[in-house]
Parts: structure tokens; C-alpha cells; sequence
């Protein structure tokens, strides 16, 4: 009996360390259009999942944007700054663009990039789409935070910094539900 314990609680603290690595990395940053021009009503996400070997995976999704519009990631600044490109994504094709960068979510987070979609190769200099300084936004939740308002967003289950799709809740669940039997065991073994 004493093997099965041991054995829940090593399931049980793996299935919580799991949940919480999962929670701390994927995220989701707004894309707003460029305001003031006829492309202020796109909106969209780019969500940045954690590969967890020091890459991730770049997704973007835009509404009403054809393309193919080329998309980057831009040296520190924020919307509107116009620095040089740091890391070139794959273009916008029908709404949507995935890529894989060579940095972790968290790196990405430290950099103090933003994320600029361009109207066309042709149209480099027009800027139809903005996702601001991610450092700024990994403050968001912050109560020192004073960056002031994100983006309206469509309503997608999730905002600034949410979590993306991932598995930490279950998981979450899961080790709550083994730990419970792990009190009912330990209560059982203890009463011979």
C-alpha cells in the first residue's frame, strides 16, 4: 500500500508541476488595425506557443486581411515606432500565418518586440495591422501597470494575456482529484 502512495503522490506532483509549467507560456497578444486609416477595423491575435526547447510557434490571426501581407516581429518600440524588422514571420494568407522563431515565450516577452502586418511587398511602409511592445503587455496584469488601455478585441474566450489553448486546467483538476485520493488512502492505511 505504501508503494501506491508513494507512487499517487509522485503522479499527483508531476500532473501540478505539468499544469503549471503550461500555464506560465503560451499567450495571446491583440492585433489591432492601424487607426485612422481604412484598415482600423481589422482585428485579430498573435498567439506565441512555448515549444519548450527554447523555440516557439508564432500564430497569427487577422479578420479580413487576404494578402499575402507580410508580417515581423520589430526591434523594442511599439506601435508606430517604424524600427528595423528582428525577426521576419510568414506572410498573412487568408487571415492566418504560422511560424516558427528560434526564441522561447519568454525571451519574446523579455525583448520588448512589437508585431507589425504590412499591406503588401509592394507596400512595405503601410502598416495595416499592430500587436504593441510585448514587454509592455507582460504587464498587463500588473497593478503597477499604467500602459493604459489594450485594444478592443473580438470576443475569443480570451484577452491580453490570457492562456492559450492549453491543458493546465484539466491537469489542474486532475492532481486535485488525485490528491483527494491520496487523503482517503492515507486516512485508510493509517486506520489499520
Amino acid at each position: 500500500m505504501k508503494r501506491l502512495y508513494t507512487f499517487l503522490m509522485a503522479i499527483m506532483a508531476l500532473t501540478l508541476l505539468s499544469a503549471t509549467a503550461l500555464a506560465d507560456h503560451d499567450i495571446e497578444i491583440p492585433i489591432a488595425g492601424t487607426a485612422g486609416t481604412e484598415y482600423e477595423d481589422l482585428k485579430g491575435t498573435g498567439n506565441i506557443f512555448d515549444n519548450g526547447d527554447g523555440t516557439s510557434k508564432v500564430v497569427i490571426t487577422l479578420n479580413g486581411a487576404d494578402g499575402p501581407s507580410p508580417a515581423h516581429f520589430h526591434e523594442p518600440g511599439d506601435c508606430g515606432a517604424n524600427n528595423p524588422i528582428a525577426i521576419p514571420l510568414e506572410p498573412v494568407v487568408d487571415g492566418t500565418s504560422t511560424t516558427m522563431v528560434d526564441e522561447s515565450v519568454d525571451e519574446l516577452l523579455e525583448s520588448g518586440y512589437y508585431l507589425n502586418v504590412h499591406l503588401s511587398d509592394k507596400e512595405i511602409s503601410t502598416v495595416i495591422a499592430c500587436g504593441d511592445n510585448f514587454a509592455t503587455l507582460a504587464y498587463e496584469g500588473d497593478e503597477d501597470y499604467d500602459g493604459g488601455e489594450m485594444a478592443e478585441m473580438p470576443d475569443t474566450g480570451a484577452g491580453g494575456m490570457a492562456q492559450s489553448s492549453n491543458n493546465a486546467a484539466p491537469m489542474a483538476a486532475a492532481g486535485l482529484v488525485l490528491a483527494g485520493g491520496l487523503v482517503v488512502l492515507q486516512r485508510k492505511l493509517a486506520a489499520r
